[in-house]
C-alpha cells in the first residue's frame, strides 16, 4: 500500500500549511529524509500573532518518530516574519519545540516510555 502526503503529516504531525516536497530513503544508513516547504507568504507573528509577510527563510533539521528501523529527518526552510511591531522573528512550526532539534512527538513517546518505565 502507498503511503501518500496525508499519511507522512499525519505520523510525522506536520499541518496543512506544509507540503511535502520529497521523502528520501538511505536503505543504508536506515533513515528517511522528508523535506517540506509552504507555499504561504504569510504566516502569524510568533511574538504577537498578526498575520505578516514572510521576511526570508532559514534552514531548520528535526528528528521525527522512527518510522519502523528506520530514523526520521525532517527538514524545512523556516519562514521569518517581518512584523512592524515585533521586527523580524522566526516561526516555530507546528510540529518542532522551539529550541529542540527533536519534535513534540519524540518528546511524547519518551516521556510515555519514562512514566511506563518508572512503574515497573
Amino acid at each position: 500500500m502507498p503511503v501518500t502526503d496525508e499519511g507522512i503529516k499525519a505520523i510525522c504531525g506536520i499541518d496543512s500549511a506544509w507540503n511535502i516536497v520529497s521523502v528520501d530513503v538511505d536503505h543504508v544508513n536506515e533513515t528517511f529524509r522528508i523535506s517540506v516547504d509552504s507555499d504561504r507568504r504569510r504566516f502569524p507573528c510568533p511574538g504577537c500573532g498578526n498575520e505578516c509577510p514572510v521576511h526570508d527563510f532559514c534552514e531548520g533539521e528535526w528528528r521525527g518518530l522512527d518510522i519502523g528501523a528506520y530514523k526520521t529527518i525532517l527538514q524545512a526552510k523556516l519562514p521569518r516574519t517581518d512584523c512592524p511591531e515585533c521586527g523580524v522573528n522566526r516561526l516555530v512550526p507546528d510540529w518542532a519545540i522551539e529550541y529542540s532539534r527533536r519534535t513534540w512527538k519524540v518528546r511524547k513517546y519518551k516521556n510515555k516510555r519514562n512514566e511506563i518505565t518508572q512503574s515497573l
